[in-house]
């Protein structure tokens, strides 16, 4: 079970991230050296790689890296969560070819301190209580990508995944199979940003994809599953951002209902307000918006450790409300639940000389119900900038 974030000695992350900031993307002054210049960005293509994500109080750590050998793309991604004891990591290998687009990914996750396990029964998912309680996952997927553009990518997939899963504690084992998993996806992405720094986008992003699931052998499917997402990004003006996006996920067909796969929600990234991982459902659509106002537009913040210097600036109110309608069963006629949250904030971003920022938003969110708690989430990303025009 989460810890409380109390345990965290907030001061001294915050230092670390601070001193990150300045010292390692600084670059050294004479001491009558003139200030920081500011930093304008025109309308560019930019590299954001590395960037480094911190969430709490969940304790999720995130890394995300891309880079170019010639041209063979490389993608790293390594998740951790310091509070569960969750870790995961994935590699990907991506070559162009004019229209098309091959990939190769490899992906692990482990998850060592589960305390539920999962169980459908009659058609409704519920979590059977375990002290020790070990998950993991791994394997391979091949891609191939068609883009007729930058824009549209559409393509098949095929991965094959080795799941484990088990009590330690009953010294139970739960599922131990070969799952594999046939994808037919297609996206669009037009977001573009004229000022990457104000979190100012404007565009549509927007993903479907089918996946066709078999365990153990080809001739045994297990459920046909839809999952999309419709992201709209609406830069009205500099001083004011606002963020829709709405995602479904269900079964098309389940032929076994005993099946590893159901979606649990709750947390930063689904219906904030709500502890992760408190929400259980076989299918769900999930809405959410956000809205960023502009504060304080010409005030900054100057800061010096040591010869190096940076900046403290770009200010903004977060406004924000998440929705979710549920279903614990098969049967879309089947009761739903309704879960929601809202909630308020303030973003700024730490900026150095040499490209690198740290946006930190600080927020709180109540799950609107009877005696609602808030949860209150400090969120930290590192990025670089590199801008190609």
């Amino acid at each position: 079970m989460p810890r409380s974030c109390t345990e965290i000695r907030l001061p001294l992350l915050l230092g670390l991230l601070l001193l990150t900031a300045l010292t390692a993307t600084g670059r050294e002054t004479e001491p009558d050296a003139s200030p920081v210049s500011r930093l304008e960005l025109r309308t560019i293509e930019a590299d954001v790689s590395p960037s480094v994500d911190v969430t709490l109080p969940s304790g999720n750590i995130a890394l995300e890296s891309s880079r170019f050998f010639a041209n063979l793309g490389f993608t790293l991604g390594i998740g951790y969560n310091f509070l569960d004891n969750r870790i995961s990591a994935q590699v990907g290998f991506f070559y162009p070819l004019g229209l098309f687009v091959p990939e190769l990914v490899f992906f692990d996750s482990v998850d060592f301190e589960s305390t539920v396990k999962p169980q459908v029964s009659f058609d409704e998912v519920s979590l059977i209580p375990s002290e020790r309680y070990v998950s993991r996952q791994r394997g391979g997927e091949a891609r191939l990508w068609f883009r007729p553009n930058l824009q549209w990518r559409i393509g098949p997939s095929f991965k094959v995944a080795e799941v484990f899963q088990g009590s330690l504690s009953a010294g139970e084992v739960i599922e131990d199979a070969l799952f594999y998993t046939a994808r037919l996806s297609a996206s669009l992405d037009t977001i573009t940003s004229t000022d990457l720094l104000e979190d100012v986008f404007a565009g549509v992003e927007a993903s479907s994809s089918l996946d066709w699931r078999f365990r153990n052998r080809l001739d045994r499917p297990t459920e046909l599953d839809h999952i999309s997402l419709l992201a709209i990004y609406s830069g009205l003006w500099r001083d004011l951002a606002v963020e829709t996006r709405i995602q479904t996920a269900y079964p098309l067909k389940v032929w076994d209902n005993d099946r590893e796969v159901f979606y649990s929600l709750g947390g930063v990234d689904t219906v904030r307000g709500f502890k992760p991982a408190t929400i259980h459902a076989y299918r769900y659509a999930l809405g959410s918006l956000d809205i960023r106002p502009a504060l304080f537009r010409r005030f900054r913040i100057p800061l010096r450790v040591r010869k190096t210097r940076g900046q403290i600036h770009r200010f903004r109110l977060l406004f924000l409300a998440d929705v979710a309608a549920t279903q614990a069963s098969t049967d879309l006629q089947s009761d739903i639940a309704w879960h929601a949250g809202a909630g308020a904030g303030l973003s700024l971003v730490l900026s150095g000389e040499r490209g690198n920022h740290i946006r930190t938003r600080f927020f709180a969110a109540w799950p609107l119900e009877p005696h609602p708690a808030p949860i209150f989430y400090w969120q930290t990303s590192l990025f670089s900038l590199a801008d190609r025009i």
